[in-house]
Formats: structure tokens, C-alpha cells, sequence
């Protein structure tokens, strides 16, 4: 017998791999990424980068700091005047003014005559600052009334006001008329409340006709004293100084 062929020389060498075709590969779509989600459905699931998220966010923390303003630029709130003006205040129809007496001098005159409520105390919301440690910060008021009269409001001030040394009630319209004197806590200051003299009221006009005619009869009281003892020292032969006249009228010096 002859020999067999051996197999390496009778089957022809194995084809090579093929390798893969490249259109398959690029056929399967690549695994979607984090980016590829948020665009096609950004609102299922928003990331912290997402700009609608960020807006929301933003007008939040935008307002609470409108809200809350840094502590150096809050301002305390100015204290309000415990006084309300009445319906019934009216600005007066005649000139009145307060004369600030001081030191028995007058040296200045305050014209209240503007409007119907004028405010007194020591913080700069009053009309009239007045600078006395016994004066509160707001202590009282000058209010005109619609039909003529005029009243002193102490606002519950420490040490009180007065009108012509009398202590008036606090928190109570207390009546005031042409020439009587107003006095602001234990100040020495004193405040003459002056306008038309027809406006003094009767009680005052008589208590300026019995000081004259007090005044006047005391002045003849002293005339007709004068003249008795003028009398009497003639008839009694004293001279009362008088004889140094005498003399000369009759040349016998």
C-alpha cells in the first residue's frame, strides 16, 4: 500500500476572521448618557446645573433678602406724637404770637398763629424744641379751637405745665386767654401769650381798672397826707422848710 496524505497537506489553510462589519456597530445606538436625558426630558429629571431649577431658587433667596435688610441700614422708627388734633381745630383768625420772657427780659417772640395745634418738647417733631431737663419729649400743646377759644393740652409730661402759676391738668383742655403766662416744666423761661386786646377776656380788664384805681387813691391818699401836714405844721408856726423862701420874698435877708 501506499501512504495516506497526511491532512496539513490535503485541507487548504483556514480563511482568515472577517471581521466584523463596521455598519453593525455603528447600527447600535450607544448607551444614552446623563446629558443626552436631561434634553430630551429635562423635567423628568432636573439636575442642580439645570437653569429652571437655578430661577427657582434665585427669586426665593432674591426675596428674603429684599425682606431682610442688613442691620446697618435699619433705622429705628421715629417716635410718634401721643396727641391726636381734634376735628373741631382750626387755624386761629387773629395774629397771636408767645412772648418768651427770660431773665425778666423779653427775647423772642413765637408766632403761633399759623395753624390750629402747636406742639411743645424737647425732640425735634415738636414745632417748639425747648432744651429744659424738666421739659419731656413731648409735653404739651397749643390748640385752637374753630370758634375762637384757646386751650393748653399737657400731654403727661413729668413735671406738668402751668398758666399764671397755676399747675393745670394733665391730659385735659385747659383754657387760656390773652395775657396770661405759660410755664413749661420747672423752666425759668416763661411764655406770654399775646394777640388782639380785644381779646382779653372781662375778668382782666377789671383787674386792670381796680389796679388804677387802686394806685390812683393811693396817690391822693399821699397828696391829701401831704397836705394835712402841710397844714398842720403852718398853723403850729413850723416852718417845714419853707422858711428859707420867706425870707427873701420879704428883703430881709
Amino acid at each position: 500500500g501506499s501512504a495516506k496524505p497526511s491532512p496539513s497537506s490535503s485541507m487548504p489553510p483556514p480563511p482568515p476572521p472577517r471581521p466584523s462589519p463596521q455598519p453593525e456597530a455603528e447600527a447600535s445606538p450607544p448607551p444614552p448618557s446623563s446629558e443626552s436625558e436631561l434634553s430630551a426630558d429635562g423635567s423628568a429629571n432636573p439636575s442642580p446645573s439645570d437653569s429652571s431649577a437655578g430661577e427657582e431658587r434665585n427669586p426665593g433667596g432674591d426675596t428674603e433678602m429684599a425682606e431682610e435688610a442688613p442691620p446697618e441700614q435699619r433705622q429705628p422708627p421715629r417716635p410718634r406724637a401721643p396727641y391726636a388734633i381734634p376735628d373741631w381745630s382750626a387755624a386761629p383768625e387773629h395774629p397771636f404770637f408767645l412772648e418768651v420772657l427770660k431773665e425778666g427780659r423779653i427775647f423772642e417772640n413765637l408766632d403761633v398763629s399759623k395753624k390750629g395745634a402747636y406742639m411743645f418738647g424737647r425732640i425735634d417733631l415738636c414745632d417748639f424744641m425747648l432744651e429744659h431737663p424738666t421739659i419731656s419729649r413731648f409735653h404739651a400743646v397749643l390748640q385752637f379751637r374753630n370758634d375762637g377759644q384757646v386751650f393748653l393740652y399737657d400731654l403727661g409730661s413729668t413735671h406738668g405745665s402751668s398758666i399764671n402759676k397755676t399747675q393745670v391738668k394733665k391730659k385735659m383742655y385747659t383754657p387760656i386767654h390773652v395775657g396770661d403766662v405759660i410755664r413749661f416744666g420747672q423752666s425759668s423761661r416763661l411764655y406770654i401769650f399775646q394777640g388782639p386786646s380785644e381779646l382779653m377776656p372781662p375778668e382782666k380788664d377789671m383787674q386792670k381798672l381796680r389796679d388804677a384805681k387802686i394806685r390812683q387813691n393811693m396817690l391822693d391818699r399821699e397828696a391829701s397826707l401831704l397836705r394835712a401836714k402841710t397844714q398842720a405844721a403852718l398853723a403850729d408856726g413850723i416852718s417845714w422848710g419853707m422858711s428859707e423862701d420867706a425870707p427873701e420874698e420879704d428883703g430881709e435877708v
